[in-house]
């Protein structure tokens, strides 16, 4: 594995380099950067698999340094001093949160996850509902509005409650992968199988959910459709 260190306080630097270095031998440090802006060249240009991160850099804001890499290949270990910007960081699909000063077991822990998930880089999002609850895309059906409320209806069987409106999550989530098919809800695209069309339109879904959609959204949403080879139109 190839990493680098985007990270403003040598002292800091040092630190993960030693236990790199110490835990890690095969995993090879190829950069390490303190500057936003070369942060972003770096990545926009060579091939790295994990990256440690701080929040604050010089010239820019390392979260902000991830929303120009919306589908990015390499796994984010965000290191910083600030508990407050933990979940910006696993908004932006960060795979770890390491809270300065850290132990050697919560170092262990991050970089294991990241080399555990090589292989592929689900993209998820946090709620909160009393706790954090983490939301994998692929895991999402659809999203329901109960008033001022959203419930989160999971592959599982799970339902999660958030004290935001459907918009603002609409908003959040990829418009590619998902659509508004009804005021009220929000679906997966990818976990859809067919569309009923007629005077009572309906979405059904890869787990035989069905749900409403209004007239004036089912053609947008059979143009998005179309090409998608897991999808019948009735």
């Amino acid at each position: 594995m190839k990493c680098i260190i985007v990270e403003d306080e040598k002292a800091s630097q040092e630190i993960l380099e030693i236990k790199l270095k110490k835990y890690y031998p095969d995993i090879e440090i190829i950069g390490v950067i303190e500057e936003f802006e070369k942060a972003h060249q770096f990545l926009k240009t060579e091939e790295v698999d994990l990256v440690f991160l701080d929040n604050h850099l010089k010239g820019g804001n390392g979260i902000n340094l991830l929303r120009h890499f919306p589908d990015r290949n390499f796994k984010v270990i965000v290191v910083s001093a600030y508990a407050e910007y933990a979940v910006d960081a696993l908004n932006q699909s960060a795979i770890f949160y390491l809270l300065k000063p850290f132990k050697d077991s919560d170092f262990k822990k991050a970089v294991d996850k990241g080399i555990q998930n090589k292989e592929g880089n689900r993209p998820f999002f946090v709620i909160s509902s009393g706790i954090d609850h983490i939301i994998y895309y692929d895991e999402l059906l659809y999203v329901k509005a109960t008033g001022a409320y959203s419930e989160f209806y999971l592959e599982n069987g799970k339902k999660i409650i958030a004290s935001k409106n459907v918009g603002f999550f609409e908003e959040k989530l990829p418009e590619n992968e998902f659509f508004r098919i009804h005021h009220s809800i929000l679906v997966n695209v990818k976990k859809v199988r067919k569309v009923l069309k007629g005077k009572k339109a309906e979405v059904v879904l890869f787990n035989d959910t069905c749900l409403p959609i209004s007239q004036r959204r089912l053609k947008p949403f059979l143009d998005q459709l179309k090409g998608a080879s897991n999808n019948q139109l009735s």
